[in-house]
């Protein structure tokens, strides 16, 4: 579907042919394209608005693999409804090509954030991993559970106005339930391998919210320190590290991160998943902590003085308006206030034709009900305040399922197509668990941080009475 095209000004490629999908989606730019398909911003013709379109490559729809999964995405994204999980308007076929609607965020992706600026404030980061957090919680909490799978930069979208972190692609996403659909085979990868779980590499049938977890732990590495944990690293030294290396990754921070900090990360990047946070919960709890013990609090000596400060400004207005007399003019002027505000109130008339006047409702008045001819006003009717709804829990499901927009998924999809890096991703994957030996590389020496004896050193600390 490719076809020559030029950038505007937002980085978004623009065609210079028109094409029409479905016949009323006017493809106005490319926004990106990956291994499944390719990302439209385009133009509803009849309403006007602008949303991103999905469509599978053409050359895998004969696949019935990737068809079920394209399918799947969108089933899953239209289950979800959270603000900081991308939303689905539409979904269907022209032709040849499938396609799903979702909504368009004017913004720019995290990885494009990090590779412009590098690191992150402490601030920012904190900002950005809990709205991803949130996600992720509500994500979880759904029944069945969904699990993303592939947290990473790319995936998350910060928009442009409001900072509003949006999660999306859900392409790989899993169902925890008895009746899941199984689009992994044992010992094939999904995911992104420097950003996946150790069981998410073994293709463990225990993968669960917690490999997320891992997941969004690496990106706040990233984010704080402005380099990948596994950057510079081939895909086998790295399935090596995560299979057969330490226990522990050797997490290095700038010195101006907080000790909390760093063992929150710690934590959320343990190789055993048992030993992680729980739940993202949990995660977005230590993050709230984090947050507020990083927020800058100004010692009592200085409100103390702070507040000697304005109250003394106050009482010195008082005593200067008292130690001077008012005017004659003015004391004239405050009376002629009280004088008029005692009088009644009369309606002032306007209008210059003989015997015709308008009558000016006065201030206060009821004006006359216009259904009433040369009747008196009518009452006045005053509703009681109605209270204000109670807030919604930010993980709140919705009480109804939303009515089904596709149609159900064969029960028994088959094995997917790997891609060319997955097939070189799963040749070193199988040579270290059949060879781990000689697939281990040499390890670096400890870092002055150690995370596993910080978190050992913490929970000791916290058992002592």
């Amino acid at each position: 579907m490719g076809f020559p095209s030029r950038c505007d000004p937002h980085g978004v490629r623009v065609p210079s042919k028109m094409m029409i999908i479905a016949g009323k989606y006017e493809v106005t730019g490319e926004l990106g394209r990956g291994g499944m398909g390719v990302v439209y911003q385009v133009r509803h013709r009849e309403l006007g608005a602008v949303f991103a379109l999905k469509t599978l490559r053409a050359t895998l729809t004969e696949e019935t693999e990737a068809v079920g999964r394209f399918y799947h995405e969108a089933r899953i994204i239209a289950q979800l409804r959270h603000p900081n999980i991308v939303k689905v308007f539409d979904v269907g076929r022209d032709g040849d090509r499938h396609y799903f609607v979702m909504e368009y965020v004017q913004g720019r992706s995290l990885r494009e954030i990090l590779d412009r600026e590098g690191s992150l404030s402490l601030s920012r980061v904190l900002a950005i991993s809990q709205q991803v957090g949130q996600a992720l919680a509500y994500a979880h909490a759904c029944q069945p559970c969904i699990v993303h799978r592939d947290i990473k930069p790319q995936n998350i979208l910060i928009e442009d106005d409001t900072g509003r972190v949006v999660v999306m692609d859900f392409g790989v996403a899993k169902l925890l339930d008895a009746q899941q659909i199984q689009y992994t085979a044992n010992g094939v990868f999904i995911g992104t391998l420097t950003y996946g779980a150790p069981e998410q590499i073994r293709s463990d049938l225990t993968v669960d919210g917690r490999a997320d977890i891992f997941s969004l732990g690496l990106v706040m590495y990233e984010m704080i320190t402005g380099r990948g944990l596994f950057s510079g690293l081939t895909q086998q030294e790295i399935i090596a590290r995560q299979l057969h290396g330490s226990k522990k990754h050797l997490l290095s921070f700038p010195s101006q991160v907080p000790a909390a900090f760093r063992q929150l990360i710690a934590k959320a990047v343990v190789k055993d998943q048992n030993r992680r946070f729980a739940t993202a919960g949990e995660l977005l709890d230590a993050l709230t902590k984090v947050r507020e013990s990083s927020t800058p609090r100004l010692p009592w000596p200085i409100l103390l003085l702070g507040g000697a400060v304005i109250a003394g400004a106050g009482l010195l207005v008082v005593w200067v308006w008292l130690s001077v007399p008012p005017s004659l003019e003015t004391m004239r002027q405050v009376l002629a206030t009280w004088r008029g505000s005692t009088q009644p109130a009369q309606p002032t008339m306007v209008g210059n034709v003989p015997g015709h006047t308008t009558p000016l409702t006065p201030v206060g008045a009821v004006a006359p009900s216009k259904s009433v001819v040369n009747g008196p006003p009518a009452a006045a009717r005053v509703s009681p305040p109605t209270p204000s709804p109670a807030p919604e829990p930010i993980w709140k499901l919705p009480e109804s399922p939303p009515s089904p927009l596709l149609a159900p998924i064969a029960s028994t999809p088959a094995r997917p197509v790997p891609s060319p890096d997955q097939l070189e991703i799963q040749h070193y994957l199988k040579k270290a668990l059949t060879s781990p030996s000689d697939s281990v590389p040499k390890l670096e020496p400890d870092s002055p941080f150690d995370p596993e004896r910080e978190l050992e050193q913490a929970l000791r600390r916290k058992s002592q009475p």
